[in-house]
């Protein structure tokens, strides 16, 4: 991924803020860089799936896939994938709980990267419908994998949106299978702040 593809990426992501009133999944990136200051980019995902595993412990996949002005193929993925799940009416939501890892995937033709961290999700399931919304809460992420050319987008970043899911087993472990073939496995939970507001 060239320093060109770099900022016509990162100009895609801002381009999006601009976009039609109702939004089925939606993400906001703020990027820390280090010399100070924010930078805030909102992004629309085209796919959102979703499945439990077998504790019931959700993974979520929103996949966007587009091209930068270079004409460049870019496919944007956000991962969730949760190791316990509130309970409606006992649990207290907090800003400080954390209940799922998250990954944030670009890939740019053959160069890609991905952020990892933690978060909190929250989701409300249509079981008839096989449908979920869902609320990412603030979560905080760093640099973690490349492939090919990858370049470090944002040094700091925290992501938080709001989805619309259909429960679709086959397609949400697709994606995610294919995702680990090319970056590897998805980080663990590690206990520990990111937050670069904390800092």
């Amino acid at each position: 991924m060239t320093r060109k593809t770099s900022l016509l990426l990162i100009g895609c992501l801002a381009l999006t803020m601009a976009g039609c009133a109702e939004r089925r999944t939606q993400f906001r990136i703020v990027n820390y860089p280090v010399g100070g200051g924010t930078e805030s980019f909102h992004q629309d995902f085209d796919e959102c799936y979703y499945c439990f595993d077998g504790h019931q412990n959700l993974e979520i996949i929103a996949s966007r896939t587009s091209r930068t002005d270079g004409n460049v193929p870019t496919t944007q993925i956000v991962h969730i994938r949760t190791f316990w799940l509130p309970r409606p009416g006992v649990t207290h939501a907090e800003p400080s709980l954390i209940n799922a890892t998250v990954s944030y995937m670009i890939l740019a033709g053959p160069d890609g990267a991905t952020f990892g961290g933690s978060g909190f999700f929250s989701f409300k399931e249509n079981r008839k419908k096989g449908s979920m919304t869902g609320l990412l809460e603030l979560s905080s992420l760093s640099p973690q994998r490349r492939v090919g050319q990858g370049e470090r987008l944002f040094e700091r970043a925290t992501l938080q949106g709001e989805l619309t899911a259909v429960r679709d087993r086959a397609r949400a472990l697709a994606i995610a299978n294919e995702m680990e073939r090319l970056f590897g496995p998805m980080p663990d939970y590690e206990s520990k702040s990111e937050n670069p507001d904390l800092h």
